[in-house]
């Protein structure tokens, strides 16, 4: 299934929980970057890595809007050239299918010369992930590689948005 999603969506389309704090939308997007790559086969993954700081993102700052941003690596065992990352990430898509349950939507893209999975809900959290060939990085290692941006929160006064979180 291909789907079009957007990885932010302003104040106005979607109001923002009052309640959130950063910290909150660190911890569910991490929870969630964790749970898209157990969808790597366990024979596939030398090992895990998890970003511990990431970055804002503009929302709208005129209202102090920001959205969290991360990273989350799955270094891969063997040789992937592009067909097998595409095969792998197809494999994976497909079962990421049971969190549709808890309100996202799972969609494959082809928008890069890679195919890659789109993860969107209906609060603004979006992730995209998509295996890189061996010997691309310079480590050499292929990687199923995550990125994700939290729901949009405001930060509060003082807090300065450009520092890492």
């Amino acid at each position: 299934m291909a789907v079009a999603v957007s990885g932010c969506q302003s104040s106005k389309e979607q109001p923002v929980d009052e309640s959130l704090t950063v910290e909150d939308v660190k911890a569910r997007t991490q929870a969630m970057e964790l749970r898209i790559a157990d969808g790597v086969p366990t024979e596939l993954v030398d090992r895990v890595e998890q970003n511990e700081f990431g970055v804002l993102a503009v929302c709208d700052t005129s209202q102090r809007l920001y959205a969290w941003t991360g990273v989350t690596r799955v270094h891969l065992v063997g040789e992937f050239d592009a067909a097998a990352g595409d095969a792998l990430t197809k494999r994976i898509a497909g079962d990421l299918g049971a969190i549709a349950e808890d309100g996202y939507v799972v969609g494959t893209s082809a928008a890069t010369s890679r195919l890659a999975i789109e993860i969107l809900n209906q609060n603004g959290e979006f992730y995209r992930a998509s295996v890189t060939p061996t010997g691309v990085r310079a480590s050499g290692q292929a990687e199923f590689f995550i990125m994700s941006r939290s729901e949009c929160f405001r930060l509060p006064e003082g807090i300065y948005p450009g520092q890492s979180f």
